[in-house]
């Protein structure tokens, strides 16, 4: 029985995820989306570590987050924070709680959005690595942007 290319399957799944994501889908796309990240994040689990199941579930959170299904952003961003681990970087720190922030977001839990935004600056102002800290700053700058834009209610302070 031949090998399952774990990893590369896992890479070019999350890749073909971040493709759809970028750019405006039909309905049948939102369903590859979600088949794309569970398939992305089941062959991480197979061959990762902490690191990848935690990027894995922000995916699949992202995923749901982007189709308006705040209840399933939610739970797959907590099971993204399950695999924190004092070893990841302030990077993925700050992203696991834009991410948190975003799902939170698209479950109208405007309380959870603003903890997590300010949780996600906290983490970010860590990282010493300017192109990795612009990444994560460009997508929690979306998600302060979406914030605003959906409502007048207080949001934290930058």
């Amino acid at each position: 029985m031949a090998e399952i290319p774990h990893k590369s399957i896992a890479a070019q799944t999350y890749n073909a995820c971040w493709d759809l994501l970028e750019r405006p889908r039909t309905q049948s796309e939102d369903l590859a989306l979600i088949e794309l990240a569970y398939t992305s994040r089941y062959h991480w689990q197979q061959v990762g570590g902490p690191q990848e199941w935690a990027i894995s579930d922000w995916m699949v959170s992202r995923v749901y987050a982007t189709l308006g299904h705040g209840a399933l952003a939610v739970a797959h961003a907590a099971a993204a924070h399950a695999h924190n681990s004092s070893t990841f970087p302030a990077w993925l720190i700050a992203s696991l709680h834009e991410g948190s922030a975003r799902a939170a977001l698209a479950a109208h839990d405007l309380a959870r959005c603003d903890t997590s935004i300010s949780a996600a600056r906290t983490a970010l102002a860590s990282e010493s690595d300017a192109a990795d800290a612009a990444f994560i700053q460009q997508q929690l700058d979306e998600v302060v942007g979406m914030r605003r834009a959906g409502n007048d209610s207080p949001l934290v302070q930058e």
